[in-house]
């Protein structure tokens, strides 16, 4: 079998098989830490990939861990180690010499109650263009642009932290909108009483309970008027998601563009260049 180094050899597209997390929409990725296999969540939120601490230490018993300090908007607030393993693969992707970080993933909400063996994030997913399909379960790293992409959406590089935030726009105003496989939901950025509580029909908004990586939370939803979800492009202009109506919450720092859209939708990360294309109706 073939091992690709990623830290040496760029030249050949590797596809990389995804699957469903039981009893919700995570996206799940096998891989292997010094040739001992684990299972990780596969999420373009998370700013740094992220392995539990048990894992590590049976997988890796004299594993030397280091104390950092990192910036990012995600799964860092926990305070990880930094672990410099021999191998760390992704199907058959290895990236030797990138470091991983560590976190006694007891600390962290499980999405499906059980304990997680880790998080593939940015850190490592955005090293090289990557294809990413719900749909076909499958992401396909160092891909060449493929046809009938978007042209590049507007990236948001404030305060950049290695995840792909774009714009959105919403009732005329700008909003920073992180892609998201690692929630359930996509939904943009609105409080109650600003015309966004009630639907065209009059329906009030409900709490609805959104699974992603940060667990079972409930989040506080509003219809809104019923709008297709409008994207903005580097060169200007919009994409408009057509279909693509998501609710307004006002507790989140951004709006998500999460696994309810990225089914209907492949991108195509190469940071900063972040595209869309619509899958085709079955």
């Amino acid at each position: 079998m073939t091992t690709i180094f990623a830290a040496l050899f760029f030249a050949a597209q590797v596809a990389v098989p995804l699957k469903v997390c039981d009893g919700n929409s995570l996206q799940l990725v096998d891989c292997s830490l010094n040739g001992k296999p684990c299972t990780l969540i596969f999420d373009t939120g998370a700013t740094h990939t992220t392995l539990d601490l048990l894992f590590v230490t049976n997988a890796i018993p004299d594993a030397k861990l280091y104390e950092v300090e990192i910036m990012g908007t995600s799964n860092v607030r926990l305070r990880p180690r930094a672990l410099f393993p021999e191998s760390f693969k992704v199907g058959l992707v290895d990236f030797q010499g990138y470091p991983v970080m560590v976190l006694d993933t007891d600390a962290m909400p499980r999405p499906d109650g059980r304990r997680l063996a880790g998080i593939l994030g940015m850190d490592i997913i955005g090293r090289m263009p990557v294809l990413l399909s719900l749909a076909d379960s499958c992401a396909i790293f160092n891909a060449a642009l493929p046809e009938g992409f978007s042209p590049p959406l507007k990236f948001d590089e404030r305060d950049y932290d290695g995840s792909a935030k774009i714009v959105c726009e919403v009732g005329g105003k700008a909003q920073t909108m992180l892609v998201d496989s690692g929630s359930s939901w996509t939904f943009v950025i609105g409080e109650p009483g600003i015309g966004n509580r009630e639907s065209e029909s009059g329906e009030q908004g409900t709490r609805s309970e959104a699974i992603g990586i940060n667990g079972r939370e409930e989040l506080s939803m509003w219809r809104g008027n019923g709008s297709d979800l409008k994207l903005k492009l580097a060169e200007g202009g919009d994409l408009i998601l057509e279909g693509v109506k998501p609710p307004f919450n006002g507790s989140m720092p951004f709006a998500y563009l999460g696994a309810d859209t990225l089914r209907q939708y492949d991108i195509y990360l190469n940071l900063p260049e972040v595209r869309l294309r619509k899958r085709a109706a079955k």
